[in-house]
């Protein structure tokens, strides 16, 4: 079967397929560090606390947060949340696109840890899960 490139549709239709080959996302890895992590303990609920950060991804392929916990608290259970409409709602993961940074924050995206002890020190080591990244330690400081 022999092609002829002078025909538009056909010479389109190259020209597509390799743009999209090249466009695949080989080999792009993900940068991820986090800053500005607090743990917020709830002021109605004992043993909850909320965890807020900024998570940054300077390199060219995403990733995804998929888990966490405190590493000092391990039976402690980690969530992530979202606020939907005014409304808590569980998330399975969140994502974090290439050269950007995601803000967890009140009344948006965050952490959420439950079974927690009653009196917490002034910094705890959460555990980050992502999906390319892997596992990574972060400093939080307990706000009071």
């Amino acid at each position: 079967m022999r092609f002829n490139l002078n025909n538009t549709s056909t010479a389109s239709f190259f020209i597509i397929g390799w743009l999209t080959v090249l466009s695949c996302n080989f080999d792009r890895t993900p940068e991820i560090t986090v800053r500005d992590a607090i743990l917020l303990p709830s002021p109605s609920l004992i043993g909850v606390a909320s965890a807020f950060m900024h998570i940054d991804n300077n390199g060219d392929g995403s990733d995804t947060l998929n888990g966490c916990f405190i590493k000092e608290f391990h039976s402690a259970r980690g969530k992530l949340h979202d606020i939907v409409g005014g409304k808590m709602k569980m998330m399975d993961e969140i994502k974090i696109p290439a050269s950007r940074t995601i803000v967890l924050k009140k009344g948006r995206k965050h952490l959420m840890f439950y079974g927690l002890p009653g009196k917490l020190g002034d910094e705890v080591i959460l555990i980050l899960n992502f999906q390319k990244t892997g596992s990574i330690e972060v400093k939080a400081k307990v706000e009071k």
